[in-house]
């Protein structure tokens, strides 16, 4: 809805808020005071332009990657082929729209590829697609064409994969690293204890494709020992199962309906992401880190028990082959169906072209739209078909209702991939590359080899608390030289420490009461207030601890562990003697928490 302003004009002058011009016209010909009414548009959140905010931020990025990979390939591209990259660029246009290359000739109507001997034509009848490239660069033991090993090294820099473990080697992301920090976050912040019944047959049960999300619950609940009665951990396990579960119940809070979320990981979790955050506010870090033990499922999944992720998007793209090829050998009995199913374009039939991509009007539409739609066709040719046929497309529907039928190698499933796995393949590929391309193991004047720069630009991601790297915005605080940044001299280019001050300054609050500035509430100071001052709070049958027993529970409980709940303060005191099981302990809420984040190592 829309809003008015109203405003009065006396004379030739105007009182409270503006009017428009044809009011001011019409007061002024008239010479009579007028009531004018101005109107606003709505106020927007935030979100949506924070979204694309960040989606622009991060698309200039990933053009900045390849475009230093350009340069570092440039030269001895051009020794092959110099209109290589011309062509890439003009791509998206018709022969006809292409300009000249450097050498006058035209472009032509290839993309990528345009020798005499092998074109465009031959390219994709020897690498299909992306990954069967990568896989062959990793595999083969042969001398690649310079702009192959490009291709795949551009592939790679432009979809490196999420940053979730930063830190950690490929080897160290597995099942206890996820779920690990799950229980942790439900011992320290909701004192529950999530132990498995039976771990293996959780871990199976977890990665089983075969079954649906119903199975799934009831597999899961099994052998982790979780029954109805313990809600939160009810919740958690239907999350994990790919169940819609709402907000509340696996933060275990109490929201009215209007603020609460059902969701489910199936979805994309960006999309309502800002929402939980809303919702839930600190309780999205259990959300995040179910979501974890999720992903580490999927990507199980993904991967198939193959070592690269190259070989297991083959291993999609031939049975999607295989599966496409069944499907339509199903439809064969009815000809009006199967031209339906596969020719025919429409955006509101969710079809194989629609799915698919290959339709030559541009509409597409989702795996589960698409599902719904193909399960429909089957059951309405299941009267023509014989028992056999009646018994695949028993099958194909069942596959349907998994997610597991006709899988495509670019999907949202994707976003679960870990950088740590693009990067082991990066650093295969150059190793082998090295001995074929010579111009990899060249040095500058930074001391790095070619293939040391591709890495680090993979690798490379600006720190939160640098900021713009422009230091003429109004929004920067780097603190930096003039020389150009790059992703291996970044460290030495820019002050790291004095731009970690100036940002800590800059978000550093006023007192608008008594001019001063404001503590953080996770500083050390002010957080050793928050807790000192609950600590004096508690007392054990009317009585109050002695000040051994606050500090002892401070420094050796709560300090080192960085978090503390009701249960586990108690626990401590009776472990301690400073109190019985027996006695009454007050002074605190049953659900209070403290944290203290900077004191724990």
């Amino acid at each position: 809805m829309s809003e008015y302003f109203i405003g009065l004009d006396i004379g030739t002058e105007s009182v409270g808020w503006a009017v428009t011009d044809t009011q001011y016209n019409i007061q002024k010909r008239h010479g009579k005071a007028l009531w004018g009414v101005r109107l606003f548009p709505e106020a927007q959140k935030a979100e949506e332009r924070r979204i694309f905010r960040t989606s622009r931020r991060r698309y200039e990025r990933r053009t900045q990657r390849i475009d230093l990979l350009r340069y570092l390939f440039s030269e001895e591209i051009a020794k092959v082929d110099p209109a290589f990259f011309q062509r890439l660029d003009e791509s998206k246009f018709e022969e006809e729209d292409k300009k000249v290359a450097s050498s006058g000739q035209p472009l032509g109507r290839y993309t990528l590829f345009a020798d005499k001997n092998y074109s465009d034509i031959d390219y994709h009848k020897e690498f299909p697609t992306i990954y069967h490239l990568r896989n062959a660069l990793l595999t083969e033991d042969r001398a690649f064409d310079v702009r192959l090993v490009y291709l795949a090294i551009h592939h790679i820099l432009k979809k490196r994969g999420h940053f979730l473990f930063a830190d950690m080697s490929l080897n160290a992301i597995n099942f206890d690293l996820c779920f690990g920090e799950l229980t942790d976050l439900l011992q320290n912040e909701y004192d529950l204890v999530f132990d498995l019944k039976d771990k293996s047959a959780f871990v199976a049960a977890l990665t089983d494709r075969a079954m649906n999300t119903t199975q799934k619950k009831k597999a899961l609940k099994t052998h982790s020992g979780v029954s109805k009665d313990d809600e939160q951990l009810s919740a958690i396990i239907d999350l994990l199962a790919g169940a819609t579960v709402k907000a509340s119940k696996i933060c275990a809070l109490e929201l009215d309906k209007e603020s609460d979320v059902s969701f489910s990981l199936k979805e994309e979790f960006e999309g309502i992401e800002q929402k939980l955050i809303e919702s839930v506010g600190d309780g999205v870090r259990l959300i995040c880190a179910v979501k974890r033990v999720y992903d580490w499922s999927m990507l199980e999944n993904l991967l198939g028990g193959n070592a690269t992720l190259s070989v297991a998007k083959v291993q999609v793209y031939e049975q999607h082959q295989k599966d496409l090829m069944e499907l339509k050998n199903l439809f064969r009995a009815d000809p009006a169906l199967r031209k339906e199913m596969f020719r025919t374009e429409d955006e509101k039939i969710k079809n194989y072209a629609a799915y698919s991509g290959h339709s030559k009007i541009a509409y597409s539409c989702t795996y589960s739209d698409f599902a719904a739609y193909t399960k429909k066709k089957i059951t309405q040719l299941l009267p023509k078909l014989d028992e056999s046929g009646a018994k695949n497309a028993s099958s194909i529907i069942e596959k349907l209702d998994m997610g597991v039928y006709l899988q495509k190698q670019t999907s949202k499933d994707n976003g679960i991939i870990p950088h740590q796995l693009h990067e082991k393949e990066l650093a295969l590929i150059l190793s082998r590359a090295e001995k074929y391309l010579p111009f990899l193991l060249a040095k500058d004047n930074s001391g790095l080899t070619v293939s040391e720069k591709i890495l680090a630009i993979f690798r490379f991601r600006i720190p939160y608390y640098v900021g713009p790297l422009n230091p003429a915005s109004p929004f920067s605080w780097i603190v930096r030289s003039d020389e150009k940044i790059t992703p291996w001299n970044f460290d030495m280019v820019v002050d790291l420490s004095a731009s970690a001050e100036r940002f800590i300054t800059r978000m550093t609050a006023t007192c608008s009461y008594l001019g001063e500035k404001v503590l953080p509430k996770d500083s050390l100071l002010y957080s050793k207030f928050v807790t000192l001052n609950m600590i004096n709070k508690i007392k054990i049958n009317g009585n109050e601890l002695p000040i051994s027993a606050k500090q002892s529970l401070f420094t050796n409980r709560i300090a080192q562990d960085g978090s503390a709940t009701t249960s586990s303060i108690k626990s401590f005191l009776i472990s301690n003697g400073y109190m019985q099981k027996s006695d009454e302990f007050s002074g605190i809420d049953s659900t209070f928490k403290v944290s203290l984040p900077g004191y724990k190592v």
